[in-house]
């Protein structure tokens, strides 16, 4: 199956976080890591194998995950999916609710969607 995405990064200047939006995706990406980010991600199109660390699972639309700094991680796809994510600076992590809440009410998501990323990075706090 040949790789196509479309990919969407959105960033602003000297905000501790940026969003991707990958659509129509059939990328798989090996194991890496990323430095000194929080991945906080949801599932909305399709689905993808995920590994994080010594588990792994497919993910389906719904389905939200974190990925801590320095862990190992990779996507399988078998088929197109589309994924959003947050990548967080790790020392940014422990903001409160009410940030996030602003962060994701601007993204243009359902109230599900928001909660569950709200949820994902809650939790994050907690780590």
């Amino acid at each position: 199956m040949p790789q196509t995405a479309n990919i969407q990064y959105f960033s602003a200047p000297g905000q501790p976080f940026e969003v991707i939006l990958c659509e129509n995706s059939t990328i798989s990406y090996p194991l890496h890591n990323h430095v000194s980010v929080y991945t906080a991600g949801l599932v909305l199109q399709g689905a993808f194998f995920l590994g994080i660390g010594t588990s792994a699972s497919i993910c389906r639309p719904g389905r939200a995950f974190v990925i801590p700094p320095y862990r190992p991680h990779f996507i399988k796809a078998h088929s197109p999916y589309s994924l959003l994510s947050l990548c967080i600076a790790k020392q940014e992590i422990c903001q409160p609710p009410e940030f996030w809440q602003r962060l994701l009410a601007d993204l243009n998501l359902s109230s599900a969607q928001q909660r569950q990323l709200l949820n994902c990075l809650n939790s994050l706090n907690r780590i």
